[in-house]
Parts: C-alpha cells; structure tokens; sequence
C-alpha cells in the first residue's frame, strides 16, 4: 500500500459523523436549487493580485512522458477523454495561477522567496470534453515567521481566496474561449492527494476503523486499487464524507455559487483509486491517491434501484478475499450514465 494512506491515521467517529453531516448538506442544496451567488468575475482575478501563466511548454510537460506531473493517462483512457497535452495534440490545457507577488511589501517577498507553494494552483482544463485535472492547488499563507526580528508577519492576502472561486473563474473563462458551454463540466480529478484530513476519510471509506484504545486501527483498510478503485455515490455515507472533504468539497460549493449555470447540475458520485505512474519513464514515483468527482444532470442522477453493486461490498469481498478483489472490480461496470452534451460549437 502507498505511504500516503500506509502512514495517514484513520478519521475518527465524531470527525467522520461531522463530514457526512456536511457532505448530505451539500447534496441537499444542489439537489433543491438552494444556492448562493458568487460576486466574482475572471478580471477580478488580476486585480485582486492574480496572474494567469500559460503553461503549455515543451519543457513544462502535465500528461506527456518522460516525467509528467499527473499520472492518469489510463483513466483519461478510459474514460474517452483527451489523455493528451495541448502541445501534443490533446485538450488538456496546462495554466498555473499565482499571487502576483509583485504586490508584496518588499521584506514580505524576502520572507516568502523560495516558498514556491505561497498561493499557486496548477490544473489543466478541457472545456470539450468536461475535464478539470486539479494538480498541486495551495492558497497564500496568511502569516509568516521573521526569524531575524522574532515576531509573526501579516503577508498580502487578497480577498479572492477560496478554490471553489479561483478554479470556476478559469474553467468559465476558457470554456468561453473555446467556445464551450461552462455547464458541460463532467469530470473533476484530484491527483496525488496529500491533504491529511481528505486522506483520514479515505482509510476510513476503505474500511478502517477506530481503535478504541490508542488512535487508530489499520488492520482492516482495504487499497483503492488502481484505476478503476472504487466508486461511492454521494447519496451513501462515505460518498457524503469524501464529499465534504477538502480536496472534494470546493467543486460543490462552486456549482452551488453559481445558480445560473450549475442548478440542474449534482455530484453523482466519487472514486478513489490509485494513479499509475508506471506510464512514464519515473522508476522511483511510488502510486498516489486520487479522486475524480462525476457531474451528472440531476434529472438523470440514478436511483438507488438502478445503482451498480456498491464499492462497500466490494470492499468485503476483497477483505475476506483478495485474490477475487481485481475480478470484482473488473465485473462492477456503471449501469447508469448521465447524459453527455459536448456543449461547444467547434471541434
């Protein structure tokens, strides 16, 4: 199993209760049109202290081998998605925000040099097909140690902060340049997840549980497996959970803020599985864990009667027996689809 849910603790009962709790709460204001409104507009992003670099490089590769940044070629695949970069042909769109540091107080950008994570998003997005790829996504700190004066500084920190914001002001702003209808997102994937808390749930999705004594028991969690890992619907508990997560939870409350375009739109389910780093040329890059959160028409959302055998009874199965696991998994196809609209008016 990878280090990242080999080493991660295991949510506890009240932290998991507490995530299902808001995970059904988010489901409840998709499903029932109960939104918010979002003030901000794409050219807020620059005058909040935003700038939008183009990373579409021959030396910046995202998909392409020898040393991509995401290693989910094969669930693109898979999918019938583009699982190519924009300079090799494919849809996939590499732009990287960063806070314009400029904006800094000078001993601010002296204090913060050489932290390459102080406010910096990494995705690409295929506005044709419906897909975001979410890579490396980190908001400003709002603080800062100065060691050389021993006091804690206040660092430049726009209003414009939260990932729901940033993430759906770029995907409107290039499905507009592409000519494709914003509504048509599909498919959002979290790569190499490393946030602990999102990770704590998954081992508990997966089947850990408590350990009553000390902290955590670990005996009984089950691997994601590589692509296609297991996939919980958000009417479940564990897909409420995974819901309200970090890395998951910013996609709804996207759709919620933005009524007039999201509101017959739900999260229909989530998946967790491992990505494949095997498909490059990397021989020291060890499979990470990833989520891909599916967008359906909330008219077409499956009912429970029509749900595929759930990932939860796959999971006993490859408990009590691992070697049927990968046949499971194998067997357990999606019976039920939301509809597809392309939604662009050029090829």
């Amino acid at each position: 199993m990878p280090d990242t849910l080999a080493t991660v603790e295991i949510a506890s009962d009240a932290e998991w209760y507490d995530l299902v709790n808001k995970g059904a709460e988010l489901v409840s204001r998709m499903e029932k049109g109960q939104h918010g409104t979002s003030k901000w507009k794409y050219e807020d992003l620059s005058k909040q202290g935003w700038k939008q670099d183009d990373w579409n490089k021959p030396e910046k590769p995202f998909l392409k081998n020898p040393k991509p940044r995401v290693y989910l070629a094969d669930a693109l695949k898979a999918l019938k998605v583009s699982n190519k970069d924009q300079l090799q042909g494919g849809r996939n769109n590499y732009q990287v925000l960063n806070l314009d540091r400029s904006q800094m107080h000078p001993r601010e950008r002296e204090l913060v040099q050489g932290i390459w994570n102080h406010g910096s998003f990494e995705n690409s997005f295929n506005p044709k097909e419906g897909v975001i790829i979410c890579y490396r996504n980190y908001r400003p700190k709002r603080t800062i140690r100065d060691y050389q004066r021993g006091v804690d500084v206040n660092l430049f920190s726009p209003e414009l902060t939260n990932w729901s914001d940033l993430i759906f002001l770029q995907w409107e702003h290039f499905a507009k340049k592409a000519n494709c209808d914003p509504r048509n997102l599909r498919y959002v994937f979290r790569s190499r997840i490393t946030n602990p808390q999102t990770l704590e749930i998954i081992n508990r999705v997966m089947g850990a549980t408590p350990n009553t004594s000390t902290s955590v028991q670990k005996t009984n969690v089950v691997s994601p497996g590589k692509w296609p890992g297991h996939t919980f619907r958000t009417d479940s508990n564990e897909g409420r959970a995974l819901l309200a997560t970090p890395n998951a939870k910013g996609i709804a409350r996207g759709m919620i803020d933005r009524s007039e375009r999201y509101h017959d739109k739900v999260i229909g389910d989530i998946r967790v599985f491992l990505d494949n780093p095997s498909i490059s040329e990397e021989t020291n890059v060890e499979p990470a864990v990833c989520m891909l959160i599916r967008i359906v028409d909330s008219k077409s959302k499956p009912q429970a009667s029509e749900a595929p055998e759930s990932s939860q009874q796959r999971i006993e199965v490859a408990r009590k027996d691992p070697s049927k696991a990968s046949k499971a998994w194998t067997a357990t196809k999606e019976k039920a689809k939301g509809a597809v609209k392309q939604g662009c008016t050029t090829n």
